[in-house]
């Protein structure tokens, strides 16, 4: 028999989860700020000169993320919450604002990941006295950090002179330039290169609105519009409370997506995204299947708009039959 892996779907938050009387257990720890990635910061999010309560450096700057809207998306407003933590509304047509993922955990057990206990700087006590222990995942990989000055001349060289290895797995970003308000998604494919440490990197290129200039990544250098910046492909860290389901991410894990265009977005690329055929490959392998079953995955398949397949990657592999 024919079986399908469904891959979790993404999503965001809701204002009641971070601020309503029934809000997520997470938010009695810490406040609802969140740091910016240097990817988000890098396809146009607005990064701030304020902190999350428990990182001081320049990877823990806040920025500005979207919450579901419950008006809808049709509105012209939609809204967000800031780089202070607290909530307003914003154009839903803005690409500065960030995407700080949510899902809920009961949908990934089966899927590869980590899970740990782990005390949090308290942020609304302002020390680590709390007695809650919030808990850390890894799942899925994604673009995260920017290498050192040194790293990046290395792999820019090795870049030109065609030695890195190219692998067939990518990540889709919104192609519109950050000022793009008006215009609808266009789907951007962002390589991917092994290098001979065996880490996987992609080199992507600084989309920053006009605005806001210059930006100062984590890794201390300071980039423009159009600098190619390489930035490591990393684990995503998600936090959640042992008494909540849901999980969220605990930084804006990417930007430039139109609010409007948001849950599309998030259904049909970020959501498979995350998750490399390498690692779907590994988590098919270790279930009980017999030898005969063949285990498709059909989950690959991008949609435009109009629901019409733009791709579509069908992968089949057959299990290997367990010891007993």
């Amino acid at each position: 028999m024919d079986k399908t892996i469904e891959i979790p779907k993404l999503t965001i938050l809701t204002e009641e989860q971070v601020y309503g009387n029934n809000k997520l257990n997470i938010f009695n720890v810490i406040d609802p700020r969140a740091a910016v990635s240097d990817t988000a910061i890098l396809r146009g999010a607005f990064v701030s000169d304020y902190h999350t309560a428990n990182d001081n450096s320049l990877s823990g700057r806040t920025g500005s993320y979207w919450l579901q809207n419950s008006l809808g998306s049709k509105y012209a407003y939609a809204e967000v919450v800031t780089k202070h933590g607290y909530t307003t509304y914003y154009s839903s047509n803005a690409r500065s604002t960030g995407i700080r993922a949510a899902l809920p955990y009961s949908q990934i057990k089966n899927f590869p990941h980590t899970l740990e206990s782990s005390l949090i700087y308290d942020s609304i006590f302002g020390s680590y006295t709390s007695p809650e222990r919030l808990e850390v995942i890894t799942y899925g990989y994604y673009p995260g950090a920017a290498v050192d000055n040194v790293m990046q001349q290395t792999l820019e060289a090795a870049y030109n002179s065609k030695t890195l290895k190219k692998l067939e797995v990518g990540y889709t970003f919104d192609g519109r330039k950050c000022n793009d308000y008006n215009k609808d998604f266009s789907p951007e494919k962002q390589e991917c290169f092994v290098f001979y440490d065996g880490k996987i990197y992609t080199r992507i290129k600084a989309n920053f609105h006009p605005i806001y200039g210059n930006h100062i990544l984590s890794n201390g250098e300071e980039y423009k519009d159009g600098d190619y910046v390489w930035v490591k492909i990393e684990p995503i860290v998600w936090l959640k409370h042992p008494l909540d389901d849901v999980m969220i991410s605990e930084k804006e894990i990417l930007a430039g997506v139109r609010f409007s265009e948001l849950k599309w977005f998030l259904d049909n690329y970020l959501s498979k995204d995350i998750l490399s055929l390498y690692e779907l490959k590994k988590y098919i392998n270790k279930n009980n299947y017999s030898d005969d079953e063949i285990k498709t995955i059909n989950n690959f398949i991008y949609l435009n708009e109009n629901g019409n397949p733009i791709k579509k990657k069908k992968i089949i592999v057959k299990a290997k039959r367990e010891s007993n």
